[in-house]
């Protein structure tokens, strides 16, 4: 299983990662979630946000994490998401916003955690961290890159 995930530190006897993977959407949900990331309780109607549209962006999301790239991830967020489905639905549109600009977050680059408060889990959902201890791995590579991603250099943690 291929993972790419960034090393952001070390918090006791875990290390911290972020993702290192962009989410990826049809560009008509871009314009939503552009949409989204501006809205302002005097402007929701107008801006073209509902919650049926909502509802449709959070099963996405949800399809995502559960079988896309995101559900290989530490801590995996697919169940809770599924497990909460029901809760996003009685959420009025605000909320729902809110929540749909975390969970966006939650599968950027770099973001560590969403606050999905509203959905009854955790303010610092979805960090990833895993152990310092690396048995039972068969291959950790650390791989430098430059900027352009032209030049690349790799080193397997386990050899080291």
């Amino acid at each position: 299983m291929l993972i790419h995930l960034y090393i952001s530190g070390k918090t006791g006897e875990r290390i911290a990662l972020r993702n290192a993977v962009n989410l990826c959407l049809r560009p008509e949900w871009l314009q939503y979630v552009k949409k989204l990331e501006k809205y302002d309780e005097t402007k929701i109607a107008g801006e073209g946000l509902s919650k049926e549209r909502n509802l449709e962006l959070y099963m996405l999301l949800l399809q995502k994490h559960q079988t896309g790239i995101y559900a290989k991830r530490p801590n995996p967020m697919g169940e809770k998401l599924l497990k909460r489905n029901e809760r996003f639905k009685q959420l009025d549109i605000l909320e729902q916003c809110d929540v749909l600009v975390q969970l966006l977050q939650l599968s950027a680059i770099g973001i560590p955690s969403a606050n999905l408060s509203l959905l009854g889990e955790a303010k610092q959902s979805g960090t990833m961290k895993m152990a310092n201890k690396l048995n039972g791995t068969k291959e950790f590579l650390l791989v430098n890159q430059s900027v352009t991603g032209i030049f690349e250099s790799r080193i397997d943690l386990l050899t080291v």
